[in-house]
């Protein structure tokens, strides 16, 4: 699978003259869809706490082809939005506390639907329910677009850990730098 030229790619992100198409991201990171994979590029320090859940081999999840300090790539995985909202009805029933408390009925439904590997994760469960958030592989098997739904310990308090901040803050720094060095360049 070919990968895009990240520097290059990456300073026309960060220029705002970006030639990829921009896809649906969510609160803390922008989706970039490069063909046959997507970039994740953190917008925040939350952001890149989630682009780290991206690394982790979870099955059922898109593989992680490239990392770089503030953004993630994996593989493209497409969404049908119809066909998922259907499969993912029977969860919408359960809420978060059912699933801290790992509800029996739940248990065994997640079981059914060949999500039993996700209990053992504490979900951010209205993102894992949602139909945006999940595609279908090329064999047509359910695939959670979203790893960072995967840590809701991420959300326990209102901003990220003091390290994750400074990386953040270095990193937008660095950001300023490549939009004025390219800008300056006439890209």
């Amino acid at each position: 699978m070919a990968i895009p030229d990240s520097k290059q790619l990456f300073a026309e992100l960060m220029a705002g003259k970006q030639s990829q198409p921009m896809s649906k991201g969510g609160a803390t990171r922008d989706v970039y869809d490069l063909g046959n994979a997507v970039a994740k590029v953190a917008k925040n320090a939350k952001g890149l706490q989630q682009n780290d859940e991206e690394l982790d081999d979870t099955p059922n999840t898109p593989k992680a082809l490239a990392k770089g300090k503030d953004f993630v790539i994996t593989e493209k995985v497409m969404r049908d939005d119809t066909a998922l909202g259907e499969w993912l009805k029977p969860l919408q029933d359960y809420s978060e506390s059912d699933f801290e408390e790992k509800k029996p009925e739940l248990v065994e439904q997640m079981k059914e639907m060949g999500l039993d590997n996700f209990l053992k994760f504490p979900l951010l469960w209205n993102d894992f329910i949602s139909k945006r958030n999940w595609g279908l592989n090329s064999e047509g098997h359910p695939v959670l677009l979203d790893k960072g739904s995967l840590n809701s310990h991420i959300y326990d308090h209102d901003e990220a850990p003091k390290k994750v901040q400074g990386e953040y803050d270095k990193i937008k720094q660095s950001r300023r730098i490549v939009k004025k060095s390219y800008a300056y360049k006439g890209g």
